[in-house]
């Protein structure tokens, strides 16, 4: 059985930077050099520590609103009141249907904003990525993906409604979604090597169906749509099974609970 493409969420990639800030706006001249050192994360002891430019960052961080960041001009006076709060850095968000209004033509007006924005104000960046879904939705993809049911898939409930929620089995917009981050990440690595503003990067966010139908309403539900009723009365993948055996020490209880008698 062909596996579903289940993608992974709350995953840091950490990227590589480069800038020259001038007003709102970002140098986009190659670098002549990188650092020795880009950030990253690092096993210290039993934890994990994140490592900014050598050395390890503390991350004191205040979160902006979903879409307070689609405005330049409202963001104007809001890094100020971020930095006066102690912080040392900021998580913002960029979303799909902003840096690609038209498929295949990118605008990264609004991520150099938020990048010189941060950077002013001797802050550090993480950027969750509202692609795909956010809060298991899709609300913050592009119109062109919204408006084409055929190539982008919804996911379905048991009445077989189509609900505003992009199937985790849809091949086109799984594609197109890491297209624009591929993008993003290029375009990241491109104005912000050297500085180093950005630290983290969220692939993903919220993957997953929510839906209030049904006989339990509110309760998380499946995609119903025959791609997805395939795999789920399928055998579990030998893929996935060799690797819940292989990792089962470091599962979360639930999930633990839910296989241990496969494994």
């Amino acid at each position: 059985m062909k596996s579903a493409r289940i993608p992974f969420i709350i995953c840091l990639v950490i990227v590589l930077y480069n800038c020259e800030r001038t007003g709102n706006k970002l140098s986009d001249q190659p670098e002549k050099s990188l650092p020795k050192e880009i950030p990253h994360l690092e096993k210290q002891g039993t934890a994990t520590r994140l490592v900014v430019e050598g050395k390890p960052f503390l991350l004191i961080s205040g979160e902006l609103h979903n879409s307070i960041c689609g405005g330049l001009e409202y963001m104007r006076p809001v890094w100020k009141r971020m930095a006066e709060k102690n912080l040392n850095s900021v998580i913002a968000t960029v979303s799909w249907e902003l840096i690609e209004p038209e498929e295949g033509k990118f605008d990264f007006t609004l991520v150099d904003s938020i990048i010189a924005g941060a950077r002013e104000a001797e802050l550090k960046l993480v950027l969750i990525w509202f692609g795909s879904w956010k809060n298991a939705s899709s609300v913050y993809i592009p119109s062109w993906v919204k408006r084409n049911y055929e190539k982008y898939p919804r996911a379905r409930d048991e009445q077989e409604k189509s609900l505003e929620i992009l199937s985790t089995f849809g091949e086109a917009s799984c594609e197109a979604d890491a297209k624009a981050f591929a993008a993003l990440m290029r375009h990241i690595k491109e104005v912000d090597s050297q500085k180093q503003t950005v630290v983290m990067m969220q692939v993903e966010n919220g993957v997953g169906v929510l839906d209030n139908l049904g006989s339990t309403p509110g309760n998380a539900r499946r995609d119903f749509c025959d791609a997805a009723n395939e795999a789920y009365t399928s055998s579990i993948p030998d893929e996935l099974m060799d690797n819940l055996v292989e990792h089962k020490e470091n599962l979360f209880p639930e999930l633990y609970n839910e296989f241990r008698s496969h494994i």
